[in-house]
């Protein structure tokens, strides 16, 4: 019971704590200091769950279904069709014992992470082991093949990057086994416990980065927001947390992405502003949680320059 009522508590005071930090974000853009309100039935166009999408065959051998596809955040009238820089971020299956003949890819970049099962990539005659926490950055133009190597489904998520023109890829496949990652921080946002999978430096493309963070029990990502064209999104892969968004909360479970969305409408003032809907991942309960967290380094010319908060 005491358990419980300190729950309860610490419920309230977060979601206080998060309100008043919607709030002053809120206050401080727009013309005249006055910003656009979100819409909270809009932010349901941000966030989604790829087990709500029909499932497509692709690469000759996997089960892919879409969390969030490409479109424009500001005028799109279809559910999760609101990355402007990214092609799509999806959950796939490779069947048991199934395999991906070799094949290249054209025209586009992907990076795979593991969550479950096992299995194996091969590429320019290397073999590499797949299991949870394993990414995977596979170029264009790089032959690459995959195989299940267990009784149990090789489940993954996958983020498809654009590549601009003029963009020269990597020319193999990288391999990163994110258990022995070190930490990069633990205080990003206050609390963000961090580990790099893929940075520019491994030969990404439009993404900034893509990393795991962590959450402890009982702990709150600073509220923030970012210049319009950083393309944030975070996919819960382990756990249960809330999202703070705008000034929204919904829950959050393994499978479920959502795009830090717009605040105001794309005007050259609100640009300038770089207004974003403010945004926080809470874990009231008593397990760590964690997110696969991609962001794009895409900005319009109009915006005006900002650092970025660090992860």
């Amino acid at each position: 019971m005491r358990g419980s009522t300190r729950i309860r508590a610490c419920g309230v005071a977060v979601l206080g704590l998060a309100l008043a930090a919607s709030l002053s974000a809120q206050r401080q853009g727009g013309a005249g200091g006055q910003a656009t309100r979100p819409d909270p039935h809009r932010l349901d166009m941000f966030m989604c769950d790829w087990r709500e999408s029909l499932p497509r065959h692709s690469h000759g051998g996997l089960v892919e279904r879409d969390i969030l596809t490409h479109g424009d955040p500001q005028t799109s009238t279809t559910r999760c069709a609101v990355l402007a820089h990214t092609n799509n971020a999806s959950y796939a299956t490779l069947a048991a014992r199934g395999g991906i003949a070799p094949m290249t890819l054209e025209g586009v970049q992907e990076i795979f992470y593991v969550v479950a099962g096992t299995g194996t990539v091969t590429s320019a005659g290397t073999t590499s082991a797949l299991f949870d926490g394993v990414g995977v950055l596979v170029p264009p133009g790089v032959e690459f093949s995959l195989q299940n190597t267990g009784d149990d489904g090789l489940n993954m998520y996958i983020i498809s990057e654009r590549v601009p023109a003029g963009f020269t890829p990597g020319d193999k496949v990288l391999v990163v086994n994110e258990n022995r990652q070190p930490v990069r921080g633990s205080t990003g946002h206050w609390v963000h416990i961090v580990k790099n999978i893929f940075t520019p430096a491994d030969g990404l493309a439009t993404l900034r980065q893509v990393i795991t963070v962590a959450l402890d029990p009982m702990t709150v990502g600073e509220p923030h927001a970012h210049t319009v064209g950083s393309e944030e999104v975070w996919i819960q892969i382990k756990g249960k947390s809330l999202a703070f968004i705008g000034t929204q909360l919904r829950w959050q479970t393994p499978g479920v992405g959502y795009l830090a969305p717009p605040l105001a409408p794309a005007t050259p003032e609100n640009v300038r502003l770089g207004l974003s809907f403010p945004h926080s991942n809470i874990n009231p309960g008593t397990d760590q949680v964690k997110f696969l967290y991609f962001q794009t380094a895409m900005r319009p010319a109009a915006a005006t320059p900002a650092a970025e908060a660090s992860r």
